[in-house]
């Protein structure tokens, strides 16, 4: 199965540490190691059901194509799962939806695939879960008020994402972990575009879902990296 690794945003919260480094290439402990990036953890945690590797990219996106083709041989060692890895730029739009699009031509229109962000931190065991369905759609229950809510049914099925109550956003509510595990039907839907012109997928998903079932899998160890005090933060728990 094919994992597409978004990796193409210019990480703008990330400021100034983005400005000459690409947000997945930035240290996950705060130290000189070449492997120490947010890329390497995601590729070496990559689920046993990934063969192929497909990272997209844009800003700096020579910085991220170096990098891979220096190292390749490393992360194929440490998973030997993966059989390939290969770097694509992105085109057209913005967004995760737009991401994909870069590589419509090569899913097949029943073929599932991974799509995660290359830039948070996973658990391997969490991420073999979204395999368990035919479609799914990650989760983690946070405080994390600019986000929208993401709403589940008794069956386990997304079926909406909401503005949060005053409540959600003081106690915490689930949001989207940037993980999904779809087939190639999702192109069959016309991309939903966000008010700040982006291409998103998880809207997209969320607009379909009568005919496009996806089922929630809750991430407790999901940690994101967003902003300059979740990556300062990160390297003084380490």
């Amino acid at each position: 199965m094919k994992a597409i690794v978004l990796a193409a945003g210019k990480g703008n919260r990330l400021k100034p540490y983005t400005d000459t480094i690409p947000k997945p290439l930035l240290s996950l402990h705060n130290t000189d190691s070449v492997y120490d990036t947010l890329l390497t953890d995601i590729l070496t945690k990559l689920p046993s059901y990934i063969d192929e590797v497909y990272i997209i990219v844009k800003h700096l996106e020579n910085n991220i194509i170096e990098y891979v083709e220096k190292h390749k041989e490393y992360f194929l060692k440490q998973n030997q799962c993966i059989k390939s890895i290969v770097c694509i730029s992105q085109t057209g739009e913005k967004g995760t939806m737009a991401a994909l699009l870069t590589v419509k031509h090569i899913i097949k229109p029943d073929e599932r695939f991974l799509v995660l962000n290359g830039d948070d931190i996973h658990s391997k065991e969490e991420l073999e879960v979204f395999n368990s369905y035919k479609r799914s759609f990650g989760i983690h229950k946070k405080i994390m008020p600019g986000y929208k809510s993401v709403q589940v049914d008794s069956g386990g099925k997304v079926f909406e994402l909401r503005t949060q109550t005053e409540d959600e956003k003081v106690q915490g509510c689930y949001i989207a972990t940037g993980v999904y595990l779809i087939d190639g039907g999702i192109f069959d839907f016309p991309p939903v575009v966000l008010m700040d012109g982006e291409i998103g997928l998880p809207q997209t998903l969320m607009k379909h879902v009568d005919v496009y079932a996806v089922h929630a899998v809750k991430e407790k160890r999901w940690v994101s990296v967003n902003t300059v005090e979740d990556l300062e933060g990160l390297w003084k728990s380490y």
